[in-house]
């Protein structure tokens, strides 16, 4: 929080207290700071992996797949995609048979 009073415009720090809200539980809080990391730098991808754990434990299968596909049409060569790409077809896969 402190890295967010000296620089409120600083991605990293936006991303950093997302991750720590999802350790923490605070789901709803966490979403909020990695929308606010990409907002302030689009390079910050790593958020939609993050989002996607937070939506997939939530049930919100079809919009974690989402989360993660964004992530990997942004970074198809990044050394996770493979395993990303497999969680994607889990978590549609999910979402397909979930009631409705």
């Amino acid at each position: 929080m402190r890295a967010l009073d000296v620089d409120s415009n600083d991605a990293n720090s936006h991303l950093f207290l997302g991750i720590t809200l999802i350790g923490l539980n605070q789901n709803a809080l966490a979403v909020q700071a990695l929308h606010q990391a990409l907002k302030i730098d689009a390079e910050a991808m790593t958020a939609h992996v993050y989002m996607a754990d937070i939506y997939a434990r939530d049930h919100q299968y079809k919009q974690a797949a989402d989360e993660l596909q964004t992530y990997i049409r942004a970074r198809p060569n990044a050394p996770n995609a493979d395993r990303l790409k497999k969680m994607e077809a889990d978590l549609r896969a999910r979402a397909q048979s979930a009631p409705k």
